[in-house]
């Protein structure tokens, strides 16, 4: 309190003339706005406010914490209060720092929802609390806290209901949780991701937040791409498999449906050249496999009634190799508003399936794409195209009739290769979504196509 009972007024009136200037604002703006309007506005309105290259601040790091920090405050209150704070990372490099994400599940485990661990044990059962609460923010410019609050109830001491949050933290860091309680929290926080866009000012709240805290707005999404995550792990211990089989001349199908069916058979029978000593490890394997398939499954129902809500998922998913997680990904990336992108061109550019101009005077050469921006998309972009353009050359050895997009697909495999094709044809299909998005139209009229993918997203 020293430094405030030493401040002045002047001081106050300094500080708010060097920092708060236009050189030193973000400003995020969202809804149905045209971009240069927006700017010129920002033009007018901060432009005439001069610049300030105020002093240049030093990070102001905590003594380090030796022992444990006790802090008891008596006043005047009918019911005493109880908090416990551990020191916490924040979140700095999105696809590094993970421990912040599992923190992130903890709290919601812990007080996340109505029945989460802490308000159902020490509320409603242990009645050890009149109100218990877990608190945790990733985002943040220095170090966070890791909260655990609560109120006991009469006949409880604060000690004793210390003593009762830190027994729950124990008792997950021992037993775990349930795969049944981790889908369910997942499914919440992918669920509020995708439906915090259904507000204007959440989404400029929130990309605020993340571009003065240091981190890319364009990196919000992660949470949607957590299927990639298991099925890549899924992949890892599939090839795993195999490669044990090999190593006892066991040969597997190709194929991860045909070939984990064919391993699983192999580690039932006792006769098998499968060492014992190795037998356990690879039925855990299988198991764990099995696992991250119900969670992918489980992950891509709860997608599937959040995309049937959607009218921009919905509208996508008319357009041919665009499915579920397509359609779901680029909502969650564009919110479903592309009003900010000048034309189609400038959409297919953001996924990075733009050409290079290699072009000299009246001589234009065009090079390898650019591969820029949005990774993801442009992984799922170029493998819809890919079925499209299989599907397209398995209906035509049956002599059926395709369409005009399909046509055009074909004929430039025909004149390049099949990879040159398969992005042009997702170079294409960027474009198309931008149009369905502007227009709020769907695809050709194909209300079929869109109803089969959202009955049946596999």
């Amino acid at each position: 309190m020293c430094d405030l009972r030493n401040m002045t007024v002047e001081d106050a009136k300094d500080w708010y003339g060097r920092w708060y200037v236009p050189n030193n604002v973000t400003m995020a703006v969202a809804g149905d706005v045209e971009p240069r309007q927006v700017c010129a506005l920002a033009r007018k309105h901060f432009g005439p406010t001069p610049s300030r290259s105020g002093r240049a601040t030093r990070s102001q790091d905590e003594a380090p914490q030796r022992g444990v920090r006790r802090v008891t405050v008596k006043a005047p209150a009918e019911n005493p209060h109880v908090a416990i704070a551990f020191k916490a990372p924040t979140l700095r490099d999105v696809e590094k720092d993970e421990d912040v994400y599992a923190l992130e599940m903890l709290a919601a485990v812990l007080d996340g929802y109505d029945n989460a661990r802490l308000n159902a044990r020490l509320v409603r059962t242990d009645r050890g609390a009149n109100s218990a609460n877990a608190e945790y923010s990733n985002i943040s410019h220095g170090p966070s806290l890791f909260i655990l609050s609560g109120t006991p109830t009469g006949k409880t001491t604060t000690q004793e209901l210390k003593a009762l949050m830190r027994a729950e933290i124990a008792h997950i860091a021992k037993e775990g949780m349930s795969a049944e309680e981790l889908e369910r929290i997942k499914t919440r926080l992918i669920a509020s991701q995708i439906y915090r866009r259904d507000s204007t000012f959440g989404q400029a709240m929130e990309i605020g937040v993340m571009e003065i805290s240091g981190i890319p707005h364009t990196k919000i999404d992660r949470i949607i791409r957590v299927r990639s995550l298991w099925m890549a792990t899924r992949t890892a211990r599939i090839n795993a498999l195999r490669g044990f089989c090999r190593e006892f001349g066991i040969s597997v199908a190709t194929g991860s449906r045909n070939g984990l069916e064919q391993i699983s058979r192999v580690l039932a029978d006792p006769a098998s050249t499968i060492p014992t000593l190795i037998r356990g490890t690879m039925k855990l394997l299988v198991e764990e496999i099995q696992l991250l398939e119900a969670r992918v499954a489980q992950l891509e129902r709860e997608l599937t009634a959040l995309a049937k809500q959607s009218p921009a998922c919905t509208t996508l998913l008319s357009i041919p190799g665009i499915g579920l997680l397509t359609a779901t990904a680029m909502v969650a990336a564009t919110s479903g508003n592309v009003s900010h992108f000048k034309d189609a061109r400038h959409f297919a550019s953001w996924f990075g399936l733009t050409p290079k101009e290699h072009s000299s005077g009246t001589t234009r050469k065009l090079g390898r794409i650019s591969k820029k921006e949005e990774r993801y998309l442009r992984m799922l972009l170029t493998h819809g195209a890919r079925s499209v353009l299989r599907a397209a050359s398995v209906a035509v050895k049956a002599n059926r009739q395709i369409d005009g997009l399909r046509t055009w697909a074909l004929d430039v495999q025909s004149r390049a290769n099949h990879n040159k094709a398969a992005c042009a044809l997702a170079n294409k299909l960027a474009r198309i979504c931008y149009a369905t998005l502007r227009d709020g139209e769907i695809y050709g009229g194909s209300v079929t196509r869109m109803s089969q993918k959202l009955n049946d997203p596999t």
